[in-house]
């Protein structure tokens, strides 16, 4: 963006006016995607497991994550959709020791 500003600008060289420029109208397209859809990720299953999990602060398993899609989610499904969840930062993951194996808990990510 900021080549084809300085392009328009009539400039051999990109110069800091136009990487501000490209930077504002980058951060224009993300306030209007933000305002548009909201919070969605635009994936109906991570936008489900969000809600999921934002409804149980203290976490949820991969069990109870299962369950809460009536077990008709392969484990691909579920791990695209929880990979979508922690890279746009709306949940972590968490191991805790239990007295067998250590679960993994999902939790809410504060913003």
């Amino acid at each position: 963006m900021a080549l084809i500003y300085a392009v328009l600008d009539h400039s051999a060289e990109i110069a800091l006016a136009h990487l501000e420029a490209a930077l504002e109208l980058w951060r224009y397209v993300e306030e209007s995607a933000a305002y548009i859809f909201g919070n969605s990720l635009g994936d109906p299953v991570a936008d489900a497991l969000v809600a999921l999990v934002r409804e149980h602060p203290e976490g949820v398993t991969r069990t109870q994550l299962n369950a809460h899609f009536g077990r008709n989610k392969s484990k691909e499904e579920l791990d695209r959709a929880l990979a979508e969840a922690q890279a746009n930062g709306r949940v972590r993951l968490e191991r805790r020791q239990t007295a067998g194996r250590p679960t993994e808990v999902i939790l809410p990510v504060n913003a």
